[in-house]
């Protein structure tokens, strides 16, 4: 029997009764007189038949077809023909996106029982557009297989279109004390520690818009506008007290002041990041660099006190009770420093015993921390190790090849990015290229310089390896030799180009919203079962803490000097 290849390139049997319904399907539009009889239409099968073909392809029996039809006059049936062909085609060239934007109009824009707002309704349309470009025009097909199957995650994929990166630590000290420009509106420096707060805020509502990740702020460039604050309040009440009050006098009310400015501007700072709506529909991604060995004097450690007091209280809801908001979170430094650690442990302990979200890193981690984080991230791709686990010993397959596998289309996938960075003026997004928050770079300048690994980098998040240790049920050497693969391969991507890829094991949840390395660290922890993690295990997350049965717990290995506090079910 005849096999017809579909446009797909599967492979079915011939049918002519598909051919019979088509036909009849056209005559049925057309009036009697341009419609073809029974006989000629058999007499078309006929002759595709005779043609004693073992393979055709769909789209040469519909040519004969239209020649057929053009052969016996049938023009406007022809013409009928032709439509219907087309609108098949369109049918099938429909996918994924249209159920998925018609679901949400349908539902009511629901997710997870949460109706979607107008705004955040447009960007998850205009979301599901943009990944349906990316997965079947931008990147390549086996990169798309590998991310559908759940072995990689190409984040923010449905930002792709746009050449835009995903997050950096801001510039702010150069942004506050040389000015920058937002909406092409020109913003002088700042002369008091409220309107720093305020262009603080304008700064991240500009960033979050042009950029799909983190935004990191070190709360210690805030610190000089205490003293321009302070010195303003201090020359009012001295022309008008100091006739009345002494200097230390004047100075205390000076310094009074002053702090109320600073609860007010942290106030505002918390609060407009959280009313703010980007791109998304959501609030900015912001995390706060909180460092007490930066701190030099007692105004300095007021201003970091008050800015964790007020995050840990939270900010009012609809109902007036205090909610505590996931953003900004703060990355905080656990001190070495015996001394230091016990003169700061109070906002140590308010942190700990706080509902806040927060980074709770070792002196040496949180170093390296912000040494990494000095480069904005391009883009990131994760592989899920676990996924690959649960695959290689359902099929048989040997694991480290599978891993090795993957990893090439983790690769594809980030040079992809790299490539659609490469060529982009400064005016894509001017408050990252052109006023401060990266580079100050001309209208008419590329940004190529800045993706290159002097200022840049570009994260491959390893996701679910002690998950897979255990399913595969691997000694430690083999765990090594896990880790040790990752890392070689790595290495030759950073010889290859002028790149640099760095290994992270980051928690990327599969929206791309990045959550806490730790999430309420030594009080909670990640527990996940083998067979969570078979049924759409990325979709939900990946496992960073195994704790089996919650009597033990297990670091990822690609962990160093992280703090942890452990909890009384758990053995020291």
């Amino acid at each position: 029997m005849m096999k017809i290849v579909k446009r797909d390139g599967r492979t079915v049997d011939y049918d002519s009764d598909k051919i019979r319904i088509a036909i009849g399907k056209a005559n049925n539009e057309v009036l009697e007189s341009d419609r073809i009889e029974s006989k000629d239409i058999e007499n078309i099968i006929g002759f595709i038949e005779s043609m004693g073909k073992k393979r055709m392809l769909v789209e040469d029996i519909q040519d004969i077809i239209e020649e057929k039809l053009m052969e016996k006059k049938k023009f406007h049936l022809a013409k009928v023909y032709i439509i219907y062909r087309y609108r098949r085609s369109i049918i099938r060239q429909s996918n994924t996106i249209d159920a998925s934007i018609l679901s949400l109009l349908k539902n009511g824009n629901q997710s997870g029982g949460v109706y979607l707002d107008a705004n955040r309704q447009r960007d998850v349309m205009a979301g599901e557009v943009s990944k349906d470009l990316a997965y079947r025009l931008l990147l390549p097909r086996n990169v798309v297989e590998a991310e559908k199957d759940g072995r990689i995650k190409f984040c923010n994929v449905e930002y792709f279109t746009e050449p835009v990166i995903e997050s950096l630590k801001v510039n702010l000290r150069d942004m506050l004390q040389n000015g920058t420009v937002i909406n092409g509106i020109k913003i002088d420096p700042p002369k008091s520690f409220q309107s720093a707060c305020n262009v603080l805020v304008e700064i991240i509502a500009s960033i979050a818009s042009t950029q799909t990740g983190s935004i990191y702020i070190d709360i210690s460039d805030l610190f000089p506008y205490y003293n321009l604050s302070f010195e303003r309040s201090y020359s009012l009440f001295l022309t008008l007290m100091r006739n009345v009050l002494n200097e230390d006098q004047i100075r205390a009310m000076a310094h009074t002041q002053t702090f109320a400015e600073i609860r007010t501007g942290i106030q505002t700072i918390l609060y407009q990041i959280n009313t703010i709506t980007i791109g998304s529909g959501l609030v900015p991604k912001v995390h706060f660099l909180v460092d007490v060995r930066e701190i030099s004097s007692m105004e300095e450690e007021k201003i970091v006190c008050e800015f964790i007091k007020q995050k840990v209280e939270g900010l009012k809801d609809k109902d007036g009770q205090l909610l505590v908001t996931p953003y900004p979170k703060i990355v905080y430094a656990i001190l070495e420093n015996e001394s230091l650690a016990k003169k700061y442990s109070y906002i140590t302990d308010q942190l700990l015993s706080s509902n806040s979200m927060f980074y709770l890193l070792s002196e040496k981690r949180y170093d390296s921390y912000v040494k990494e984080i000095e480069r904005f991230n391009q883009g990131s791709v994760a592989i899920n190790l676990a996924k690959i686990a649960l695959e290689s010993s359902e099929n048989e397959a040997d694991f480290f090849e599978m891993l090795i596998t993957n990893l090439s289309y983790c690769y594809e996938a980030l040079l992809c990015r790299n490539h659609n960075l490469q060529g982009i003026y400064s005016g894509k997004s001017p408050i990252h290229w052109q006023h401060g928050a990266i580079a100050r770079l001309d209208s008419s300048m590329r940004i190529d310089n800045y993706l290159k690994r002097d200022h840049s980098i570009m994260k491959l998040a390893i996701c679910g390896f002690e998950a897979a240790t255990k399913i595969l049920n691997l000694e430690k050497d083999y765990k090594k030799k896990i880790r040790d693969d990752i890392i070689d391969t790595v290495k030759t991507w950073n010889r290859e180009n002028s790149f640099e890829v760095v290994i992270t094991n980051d928690i990327v949840k599969f929206d791309g919203e990045d959550i806490s390395f730790y999430k309420k660290f030594g009080i909670q922890t990640f527990c996940d079962s083998l067979d969570f993690m078979s049924q759409d295990y990325f979709k939900t997350g990946f496992l960073y803490v195994y704790c089996e049965d919650c009597k033990c717990l297990t670091i990822d290995d690609f962990s160093d000097n992280l703090i942890i506090k452990k909890n009384s079910s758990t053995e020291e």
